[in-house]
């Protein structure tokens, strides 16, 4: 049988899968997560940074209506999603956040604390406000969102994940 060009790209295409699975069975690839802040109107990337399944993010906002401070703690989830996990108010009355569902509430340091939350986002989209402050915390940076961008801006937060070689420990950033 002669090797035709149509024979030689099916062989190199099959050459390329075995040595991509011989490296994800051997532990060479490493499945990394990075969370992304973006321009909800261009799409372009203000904030990129390594995050891992399980990590806990943070949006500390004060509420525009009550002036009470707000933290809502989301974790990274291997579908590339943010799931709510719980909200902290420093009071909770009329106008906040009521939920559905099978919603606990708790107190602890004066908190007053909402979980139970199924509620998963692909894309979170937070407005930066004009008014009052908020801030996303990854770890051990906070983000101001208002000096990431102008207020009024619409901001996407989205997992996204990629494969890389084990041993290039490089953290993306802009």
């Amino acid at each position: 049988m002669p090797l035709t060009r149509q024979r030689l790209v099916i062989l190199l295409t099959l050459g390329l899968f075995l040595i991509v699975g011989a490296l994800l069975v051997l532990g060479g690839l490493s499945h990394e997560y990075y969370l992304i802040i973006k321009d909800g109107d261009t799409d372009d990337v203000l904030v990129k940074r390594q995050v891992n399944l399980g990590q806990k993010i943070t949006l500390w906002y004060v509420h525009s209506a009550d002036g009470t401070p707000v933290t809502q703690v989301f974790q990274v989830k291997e579908k590339g999603e943010l799931s709510l996990e719980k909200e902290k108010y420093e009071w909770y009355g009329a106008g906040l956040e009521a939920g559905s569902g099978d919603l606990e509430y708790s107190s602890k340091n004066g908190e007053v604390i909402v979980s139970g939350y199924d509620r998963s986002f692909e894309v979170l989209p937070i407005r930066v406000a004009n008014t009052v402050p908020q801030v996303l915390t990854i770890g051990d940076e906070e983000f101001d969102l208002s000096e990431i961008t102008k207020g009024g801006t619409l901001l996407n937060v989205e997992i996204d994940s990629e494969f890389s070689f084990i041993g290039n420990n490089r953290t993306d950033s802009k």
